[in-house]
This record gives structure tokens, sequence and C-alpha cells, in this order.
């Protein structure tokens, strides 16, 4: 039984809120968000003042000109959607070019405040929830707040109990993941443990509330079950074998399984018709149908993918950049992992809605800029081995007259613009049918990409997942002293 009946209600002093309420606490604590966004409604004129760094400190209120208040503009900045939007690209340019020359020049004297700014700087699309919402808590300063000691600190309280309530629960998740883990043996495969616990911290250190907890596990099971089989593809299993894999996914006749070539591709087998067959069962509860074929025809569909991109390799064919894509979009495995962790959102998904052609976008953005940031991060590695990556086939198609890094260049580019793109389609209310939760679970995962891929590959050696996790899922906050 997992422990949610101490999330309903918490006391402090006078105050007396529920975990919503907690959770509204904390996030004041810790994101301007309704500020940032409430910029985005300003015209052009309104901005005037702040798109140029000498504008800005010749017109500005001195009270205003200061690193927190560059901050949030540099913040606010990163909300950009839509194509023509120079304002917000000027303050862009210029906030964060100043930002990182306080950083250079130790101009900050204030070491909280320094070391705001320089995470933020750091990976900012790539900053989840929770990482988040601990730092801030950690580095909150009453002295610079106008409010009353006593409400900040019953404030902060309610924010540090609820995050670690919200530990507890996400330990017992964990503990269910790991008995699933062991239960269908993936011990016996190449993939460790420690895959299992990254993929959970991901997705719980963005959509970490209460009632989410069962399209957190379905996330976490479907990512991990994607590494395994993405493993077998990798280390060069027959092809026939691959190709009986895909035959026995098909058929979904546990019976058949003996047919299987090896003990890898039987212990995957095993697991995943376990596993589907598991979530289809608890998803009726949410769904009301019966999603299991569903589930199976994005499994089909991503063993296919991956099957095409090792032909590709083995016969050292050239697909096109549009094919590479096509294909590239499904075996990065964001859309299986938000699809499935979508049935146990609470809104019912009917047919129609997942066939949409919004909800098709939505997948197509996320998974776009998942694949070119993975490709980014390993063209070296894929160019030793001549697998096909987006870098390389740039490279190719320009003759040799642009380099690696002016291909990477135009690919961070499109990553941008896919960004943005997704996050207009989330942020829109006119015309859409997808549910705001599920468009929420995409833009967690394109997150979690930058989060994963953006310097390094982090879900290769994984030393910041670790620390994050450790900070997210086992340390509690402790209360500072200095408050009382």
């Amino acid at each position: 039984m997992l422990p949610s009946g101490d999330l309903k209600k918490q006391e402090v002093g006078s105050w007396s809120l529920d975990s919503k309420d907690c959770q509204l606490v904390e996030d004041s604590i810790s994101s301007r968000l309704g500020s940032l966004l409430s910029l985005r409604k300003w015209r052009g004129d309104e901005l005037v003042n702040f798109v140029d760094e000498e504008l800005f400190f010749s017109t500005v209120s001195p009270m205003f000109t200061n690193v927190t208040t560059i901050l949030e503009l540099y913040k606010a900045s990163q909300l950009i959607i839509y194509p023509n939007e120079e304002p917000l690209e000027r303050i862009q340019a210029w906030t964060t070019t100043y930002l990182k020359d306080q950083l250079l020049n130790q101009s900050i004297n204030d070491k909280k405040l320094h070391k705001e700014v320089e995470f933020t700087l750091k990976n900012y699309h790539g900053t989840l929830a929770r990482v988040l919402n601990r730092r801030c808590i950690e580095l909150y300063d009453i002295d610079k707040h106008h409010i009353l000691k006593t409400s900040y600190r019953d404030l902060l309280t309610l924010a540090i109990q609820n995050f670690n309530s919200c530990q507890a629960l996400h330990q017992a998740e964990l503990q269910i993941l790991e008995r699933w883990y062991e239960k269908n043996e993936l011990q016996s495969s190449r993939v460790p443990k420690r895959v299992l616990q990254s993929s959970y911290f991901m997705i719980t250190a963005d959509a970490f509330e209460p009632e989410l907890s069962d399209a957190r596990i379905s996330y976490a099971q479907t990512c991990v079950l994607v590494t395994v089989v993405d493993d077998l593809f990798d280390n060069c299993a027959p092809r026939e074998e691959l190709v009986n894999l895909i035959q026995l996914v098909k058929k979904w006749d546990k019976n058949s399984f003996t047919q299987c070539c090896s003990k890898q591709v039987k212990l995957f087998l095993l697991a995943l018709y376990n596993t589907v067959d598991e979530l289809a069962e608890k998803a009726f509860v949410h769904q009301g149908r019966c999603i299991k074929q569903d589930l199976i025809s994005m499994w089909q569909e991503l063993l296919e993918g991956m099957l095409t991109e090792l032909d590709w390799w083995r016969e050292n064919s050239a697909p096109t950049i549009d094919e590479y894509l096509s294909v590239g979009r499904t075996t990065i495995g964001a859309k299986i992992c938000v699809l499935t962790g979508a049935y146990f959102l609470g809104p019912k998904l009917s047919e129609d809605i997942l066939n949409s052609e919004e909800m098709k976008s939505l997948w197509t953005h996320a998974s776009t800029v998942g694949r070119l940031l993975n490709d980014i991060q390993t063209q070296e590695k894929e160019l030793e081995q001549r697998k096909p990556n987006i870098v390389s086939m740039h490279v190719a198609r320009g003759n040799g007259v642009i380099t690696m890094e002016e291909a990477t260049t135009r690919i961070e580019e499109t990553i941008e613009r896919g960004r943005r793109q997704l996050l207009q389609m989330v942020l829109q209310t006119n015309g859409s049918q997808v549910p705001r939760v599920c468009k929420d679970f995409f833009w967690t995962t394109c997150k979690i990409c930058f989060y994963l891929y953006k310097f390094t590959n982090e879900y290769d050696s994984p030393k910041e997942i670790v620390s994050d996790a450790k900070k997210i899922i086992y340390e509690p906050i402790k209360l500072p002293k200095n408050i009382f």
C-alpha cells in the first residue's frame, strides 16, 4: 500500500492546507512562471525598455537594475514560442551575455544568487521541476523578501513537509518497480538496475504529484524495457532472431515464446508480455476500455523501426534525412513512454484523441527534440561505428562544405524550433482536444531529453542523475535553523 494518506492534510501554525495547496506554496517559493507568462502578453512597444542592455540601465529604475531582475528577464525570454518575437529574442541575447559575464568576473557577491544564476544558465530547458523546487527552497533568503518572518517560517515549513512527504511515496513506488524488475528477471539482462532507478527518478522529478503514481510507474517500466530491447539490437543479435522477436510480438501468444532463439530474447518477451498484460488490466480502470492492442501496436512499431536502423547499418546504406528522422522519432522511445503513461493521467483518451493530428504533432515534436539531442551527443561514437547519425548525414549532404561543428549548430537551431513549437502546443487552449495534463507529459519528456543529452550522455554515465536522485527521492530537506 502506497503511503498516500499522509499527503492529504498538513497543518503548521495557523495554516491548514491539503497536498495541492502545499504544492502551490512550494511552487511560489521556487517559481515565478506566472509572472514570466504575463510578460509574454506585453506588446512589443511595452518591452522597448528591456530589449537592449544600455537602454535597460538608462531607463529602468536603479531599484530594479540588479542581477535578480535580469535573471528573471532571462527566464522570461526563454518562453519564446512564435517565429517572430524579436523583443524576447533581443532580451534573451543580452541577458545571457550579461549573466555569463557576471559569473566570469565573479561580480555576484551574494553566494546564493551566484549559485542560482549558475544553475539557471547551465541547462534551463533541462531543469526538472523537483530539482528546481529543492534548490530554490534551499537558496531562498528571508532577508531579501518583504514578508513577515513568522509567515515565511510557516510557508517554508509547509513546502518542506510537502516535499518530504512526497519522498515517502516515491520511495514506495521505487520499491514496487524494483520488485517488478526482479520478478521479470531483468537483472539477467545487460541492463543494470541503475537504469530503472534513473528512469524512475527522471519522470518523478517533473511529474511528482501523488495522483500521478500509476503514470510514473508505467513510464519507468516502459523506459526500462525500451533500453533492454535497444541493447539486443545494438549488440548485434542475429537478424533472424530479431525478426522472430517482432513476429512473436505480433502474434502475442505466450505459448509461442518457446520458439525464441536465445535466452535474452525470451527474457525480454516474457517481461514485455507480463508488463503489457498488467498495464492493460490496470488501465481498464482508468480508461473504461481495453488498451492492450494499443500497447502491442506501439511495441511492434518500435521494434520494426529498430530493425530498419539495424539494416541501414549492416548494409551500409544511406537513408535520406527524412527517412532517418521518420524512423528515429519512434526508436528514441519518447512516444511509447509518454503514451503508455498517458493512460494513467486521469482523463479518458478516446481513439479520436489518440489518432488526432494534435496528438501526432505533440509526440513528433517531443521525439524530434529527443532524437536530435541524442545524436549530437553520440555523433563521434556512431561515426566510428559507421552508424547513421543526423550530424554526419548533414555533413555528407553538404559535400564537405560544412564541418561537424557547423552541422551541429544547424541541428541545435532545429532543436530549438521544435522545443518552441512543442511549448506553443502545450500552452494552446483554443481548439485543443488533448487534455492539458497529457500535453504536460510530453513537455516533461522534452525536459528530460535536455537533462540527459544537453552536455553529456547522462543515460550512459549518470553522475548528475545519481546525485540529483538522492536529493529528490532519499534525502529529506531540513528546516534551516536561522528562521526561528
